[in-house]
């Protein structure tokens, strides 16, 4: 045998014994995948027969309920019996006479029911529906959802999409009588019934009022002196209702060209808008002491919130700052985003400040409450958009725990329950932060939290809102004004938009009326302005007209915990 006959003969045979090993290595899997098909085989039969005994307990309560459905039909024959035996003894043997009767009358009832709708049919489309108002129907009077005979209720009102519309008492009646057809033209004839409907209309009356004023000379000081014009301010040829009308269209964020082009179309009053122009900056003029004044009484708040948005000035950045305390609200205009515009408004606070994560917030008062929806928004962001690993879910779900558990321990009313509740949080904190991360996303996270760990937890000790919701609302409608119109075309412009707008979200804050306060605040001759001098001077040089932020804040802890 040859050299090369050996060798194919030794390669088949390790081919041979390859295959052999394979054949054996597929023998083991099927037999374990047989061994898989009799456990599951197994628990087949188990099922089947767990199936088979809930059917059998089934078909048990089954045929007990059958059973208790036929006792169930006895006793009501039964009973039904021992009713008739009853009322044959009630009558003397003889059959009930009340059963023919009552049938009869079951009968009538219905007849009845079905006149009755029709007649209430034909009222209904015969004259209007009328509904008396709340607590209008006395002794004596038609009842509430009736109109007493021959008389009108007063609030009368008809029922139109769904709703009911109750109209407040009318000033004055003016009767509608037609006399021909709208559709053929013919003569009407008859009176067919009467119908009334409230509408409240619009009156717009303008007047040009003439005052003659009277100089008198002092005989003290030798001055002469020269009375105010009633309801307007100095140099302005409009009144204060025309003036505060502007202002109000201006904040809601319309240009001046479309107030002029309401003053001209709607209220007969022809202005430029150059005009609008003067009347926003004499109003913003007016009230800068005012405006001065809240920024004074910053520095006693005992809680502030605190935050800022873009602004433009003649097309340059700049920012429009916000600060909130209970009762009132401070807007300021400055290029800076910086520590500087919170030092030169709140040096001397010693409250607690409420904000997002900016830095600057920070050199102010002598506490601080980071946002918890900022935190909450940020890890939303980041699970959305980011696509972080597991770590950081794991991270983001203790995080977003222990902050519901911090609204919890803020809503105990043990301060000392609360005091450890407190130092629980942190210490859960320190144990979240000190862990080492690879997922960037937490590391980026603890850096923050180590840097604004002890300022994650004040609220609960503090009485205050964890959230900065209030300056954030505060700044809403200025962001809607940006948007629209831009910013401001001057510094001046800006300024008198702070002004303006701190004057209105304090009114908002104090239940007020813009335009009512504005009106009655600027009108010098009033007695509202003599009020205001006899009271002396407050924090910030002007008279103080809100309700007293002191009182307001010193219910601060009791709103908190609703927060």
């Amino acid at each position: 045998m040859t050299k090369s006959k050996r060798s194919r003969r030794r390669a088949g045979r390790k081919a041979l014994s390859a295959r052999d090993a394979e054949v054996a290595k597929l023998g083991r899997a099927l037999s374990a995948r047989d061994a898989e098909v009799a456990k599951l085989g197994r628990a087949l039969s188990a099922r089947d027969a767990e199936v088979a005994k809930l059917g059998r307990a089934l078909s048990a309560r089954d045929a007990e309920v059958a059973k208790l459905g036929k006792e169930n039909g006895e006793l009501k024959e039964e009973n039904k019996k021992l009713k008739e035996q009853a009322c044959e003894k009630a009558h003397g043997g003889g059959p009930c006479p009340y059963g023919e009767e009552n049938k009869r009358l079951k009968e009538d009832l219905v007849q009845a029911r079905k006149i009755n709708s029709a007649v209430s049919a034909k009222l209904i489309r015969a004259k209007p529906n009328v509904r008396a108002k709340k607590g209008e129907a006395k002794k004596g009077e038609a009842k509430k959802g009736e109109a007493k005979k021959g008389e009108a209720k007063k609030g009368e009102a008809k029922k139109r999409g769904g709703a009911w519309k109750i109209c407040e008492e009318p000033d004055r009646i003016v009767e509608v009588d037609p006399r021909a057809c709208q559709d053929c033209g013919c003569e009407l004839a008859g009176i067919e019934g009467r119908c009334s409907r409230t509408v409240k209309r619009l009156k717009i009356e303008t007047e040009n009022v003439r005052y003659d004023k009277v100089k008198r000379r002092c005989p003290r000081c030798n001055k002469v002196h020269t009375p105010h014009t009633p309801g307007a301010m100095p140099g302005c040829r409009h009144d204060l209702n025309t003036q505060m009308a502007a202002v109000s269209l201006k904040m809601c964020g319309m240009s001046y060209r479309n107030i002029a082009d309401i003053f001209r179309t709607v209220l007969g009053i022809d202005v430029a808008a150059g005009t609008i122009v003067k009347m926003v900056g004499r109003a913003a003029r007016a009230l800068e002491p005012l405006h001065a004044a809240m920024a004074g009484m910053l520095r006693k708040a005992k809680a502030i919130n605190g935050d800022e948005t873009s602004w433009r000035i003649n097309g340059a950045n700049a920012w429009l700052w916000v600060l909130v305390a209970e009762r009132f609200a401070v807007f300021k205009v400055e290029y800076s985003r910086g520590a500087s515009v919170l030092l030169s408004l709140l040096d001397g606070f010693k409250g607690t400040m409420t904000s997002d994560s900016h830095p600057p917030y920070n050199h102010v008062g002598d506490s601080h409450q980071k946002c918890h929806v900022h935190y909450l928004r940020e890890v939303k962001e980041t699970l959305e958009l980011k696509d972080p690993g597991p770590q950081f879910w794991r991270f983001a779900r203790t995080f977003k725990k222990m902050l519901h558990d911090s609204h919890e321990v803020a809503a105990c009313a043990d301060p000392e329950e609360r005091k450890r509740g407190a130092a629980r949080l942190l210490a859960r904190l320190d144990r979240l932060i000190s862990k080492d991360y690879d997922e960037p996303n937490c590391k980026r996270f603890v850096k923050r939290l180590k840097r604004e760990r002890d300022h994650a937890f004040t609220f609960i000790m503090a009485g205050i809102p964890s959230d900065n919701n209030r300056a954030e609302r505060a700044l809403r409608l200025s962001v809607i004004i940006r948007n629209i119109t831009g910013g401001s075309r001057s510094r001046k412009g800006a300024r008198g938009h702070a002004v303006l707008m701190s004057v209105k979200e304090t009114c908002r804050m104090n239940g007020l009326n813009f335009y009512e306060f504005c009106v009655k605040y600027l009108d010098r001759g009033s007695p509202e302005a003599s009020r205001r001098a006899a009271a002396g001077p407050a924090p910030g040089g002007e008279a103080w007209p809100f309700p007293e932020p002191a009182d307001a804040d010193a219910d601060a802890g009791k709103t908190a915990s609703k927060s």
